[in-house]
């Protein structure tokens, strides 16, 4: 990327373009290329930082009943004869899902025997 790429992606002038890539340069959200292909252009990469913020999700956030809710009717739809594995829990939370699956569990198999 170059004040060009910059210049053309956002409608902006060189001098706005040069002005956005010192502001990402300062916040470490690219740096130079090692390689230049263009002499009188500098070319510039993206860094970790950088590849991070591009691929963030600014998604309305998710409220704790919200997220209860869901887990709830996620519980309901799910056989619990195999382990489910659920990401984003914290530990506490996965201990109790854990226990909840091992209640449900042996009642479902406490129901089957009795057929």
């Amino acid at each position: 990327m170059n004040y060009a790429t910059v210049a053309e992606e956002f409608s902006a002038t060189k001098r706005q373009a040069e002005k956005i890539l010192a502001e990402l340069l300062k916040l470490e959200m690219i740096s130079r290329c090692e390689f230049q292909y263009h002499k009188k252009m500098v070319c510039y990469q993206t860094t970790i930082k950088g590849n991070a913020l591009g691929m963030a999700k600014a998604g309305k956030p998710v409220t704790r009943a919200s997220a209860d809710e869901v887990l709830r009717e996620f519980l309901d739809r799910v056989s619990n004869r195999r382990p489910v594995a659920v990401r984003g829990l914290l530990p506490d939370d996965a201990l109790r899902l854990r226990d909840r699956q091992c209640v449900h569990g042996a009642a479902h198999f406490r129901d089957s025997r009795v057929r």
